[in-house]
């Protein structure tokens, strides 16, 4: 099977988790960036490797939902440095969503020079990129327009909202609630934010990711909002030892 088409084709069915700490840590320290009419907080572990996780956020959410989901308390765990970009409540992905892709706002460059910013202040020399809804589908679009800006993502309850289809030979999961009814995992037109919506079905990434290592996992008893341990699922992504090709 072609590198672009989901493993397995199928989605593989797994049990909804239910566990992980999602308090925010108070081991490390929080800076806050302004970058043109947007910045990012940053939360940077006591001791810090040379690895940033960049995270977006969901429509009508900002950094309050990132540090509720626990990625403050990875970061100090794994000891990357994570980075939460924030430029109003939505992003533009494409298709979706909100007042940034009614305005057709251009996030694919404001998100590559907040990565240049965060890389150079600490140092950082492998960016991953992870985002959950509307972030996720930006994340997606990102990659699509920057394949060079990170060669991993993680993303929960998104779609491929992305403009064009492009290359991008990076690693993927891809994660979907079966009971997720706002972005469903079989695609079709919903209503967000009283707009229809067209949501392009998450088994198709492969089609506007060319060349991408994807890995989808349909999540039992979940919907849209990401499992507690969300942050954790991502890592194991960001950290797989990639085995050489036979």
């Amino acid at each position: 099977m072609k590198k672009r088409a989901l493993i397995g084709a199928i989605f593989l069915l797994v049990g909804f988790i239910a566990s992980a700490c999602t308090a925010p840590s108070a081991n490390g320290r929080n800076e806050s960036l302004g970058l043109g009419d947007g910045g990012m907080v940053v939360h940077i572990p006591a001791e810090h490797t040379r690895v940033g996780v960049v995270v977006l956020h969901s429509l009508y959410n900002g950094t309050k939902e990132l540090l509720a989901q626990g990625w403050s308390t990875s970061s100090d765990l794994h000891h990357f440095v994570a980075i939460y970009p924030r430029r109003g409540d939505s992003w533009n992905a494409g298709l979706c969503c909100g007042d940034a892709a009614a305005a057709d706002r251009d996030d694919v460059s404001w998100l590559t020079s907040v990565i240049a910013l965060a890389r150079l202040r600490y140092g950082l020399t492998s960016i991953y990129l992870a985002g959950n809804s509307n972030g996720g589908m930006m994340v997606e679009r990102l990659v699509a327009e920057r394949p060079w800006i990170s060669s991993r993502i993680a993303v929960w309850g998104g779609a491929p909202e992305m403009p064009v289809a492009a290359n991008w030979p990076g690693i993927a999961t891809i994660y979907d609630g079966v009971k997720d009814k706002t972005v469903p995992y079989k695609g079709g037109t919903v209503t967000i934010a009283g707009v229809p919506v067209v949501i392009r079905p998450a088994l198709t990434t492969g089609d506007w990711l060319l060349g991408a290592h994807l890995k989808g996992i349909l999540v039992a008893g979940a919907g849209h909002v990401p499992a507690p341990n969300w942050p954790e699922l991502a890592w194991k992504t960001f950290s797989a030892v990639v085995k050489p090709a036979a």
